[in-house]
């Protein structure tokens, strides 16, 4: 890696380490009031790739933070590859990339001493689209903006998703009430009326759709009874699923007044039976809102996403680089 393509790998982890810090403290506040310049998943300039994981949580942050219209990022060297250029003063984003530990003359991974692969993070630098200039100097013009729907679409594309995703959505006068029936695949919730807001019902669909897709990304997940340690851990990835989906779709996320309340109390549940919980679930729930973009996009469904942290299931000794 060269200095072109990252800056100081300290510099950058801890960088990157701080952002992930922001990302849990933002959930835990329950505050995800996200507005949008565009819509779809944030992905590589060069390779197309979508950014998974924590990586495609910090993308979305920082391109709200920051106002970035466009969803795709490359390191340096891919923008000075293509000749374009960053914009003078632009300051770069890091992103976390997860590989296996390889042999200098075998190329095979090395393994720990109970036979296991060893894994290490590298950081890279990655500059949003918006932040680059081409060779005559002119805004590059990102091949990934999308129309922002407005309400009335919004809701279409969570009753489309529906559709694609086989679950049959259920509305009831006067429950009070909004669940995800697993036994029946099916979403039920009090009608659009009995919301104190239109947008308020499409978040509320879209965080039941998001539990829905247990069936299809993590269906040996138990969801258990409310209040205990699987039920909280469903919660949290479901929430965080409809933050990211929404973030793709283009709909426009406040936070929950039925879950404001929990948030807290299910993410300190789950952390405190797995401290590494909250990037589990950020892994997790990116897996299941790009099944969801999937399933309205089916064009873009083999499109790979960059490897983020692929440790947790593979290895229990890594190494920082």
């Amino acid at each position: 890696m060269t200095k072109s393509n990252s800056i100081n790998k300290e510099t950058a982890k801890d960088k990157f380490a701080a952002l992930a810090d922001q990302i849990e403290a933002l959930f835990l506040s329950g505050n995800w009031k996200i507005p949008f310049g565009a819509a779809r998943p944030h992905r590589n300039a060069a390779t197309g790739k979508r950014y998974n994981g924590i990586n495609a949580f910090i993308l979305t942050h920082l391109a709200n933070e920051l106002g970035f219209k466009s969803r795709e990022w490359a390191t340096f060297n891919q923008i000075k590859s293509k000749g374009w250029s960053v914009v003078k003063g632009q300051k770069g984003s890091p992103v976390e990339f997860w590989s296996t530990l390889q042999d200098k003359e075998t190329k095979k991974p090395v393994l720990n001493e109970n036979g296991k692969e060893i894994w290490f993070a590298k950081y890279y630098t990655v500059f949003n689209l918006d932040q680059c200039i081409d060779a005559d100097g002119n805004p590059i013009i990102s091949q990934e903006l999308m129309t922002l729907p407005d309400l009335a679409e919004q809701q279409q594309i969570c009753y489309s998703l529906a559709e694609k995703m086989d679950v049959k959505v259920v509305h009831h006068h006067e429950s009070g009430r909004a669940f995800y029936l697993p036994s029946k695949h099916e979403v039920h919730l009090p009608v659009p009326e009995e919301f104190h807001s239109e947008v308020g019902y499409i978040n509320t669909l879209l965080h039941e759709l998001g539990h829905a897709t247990h069936r299809y990304v993590r269906p040996d997940w138990k969801k258990d009874v409310f209040g205990s340690i699987d039920y909280a851990k469903e919660e949290v990835v479901a929430e965080l699923t409809a933050v990211l989906a929404s973030s793709m779709f283009g709909v426009e996320k406040i936070p929950l007044e039925s879950h404001a309340d929990y948030i807290y109390g299910w993410l300190q549940a789950s952390k405190e039976d797995t401290k590494t919980f909250f990037k589990t679930a950020l892994k997790e729930a990116s897996k299941a809102a790009f099944f969801m973009w999937d399933q309205l996009y089916p064009e873009e469904a083999s499109v790979a996403s960059v490897p983020t942290d692929t440790s947790e299931s593979t290895s229990d000794e890594l190494v920082s680089a």
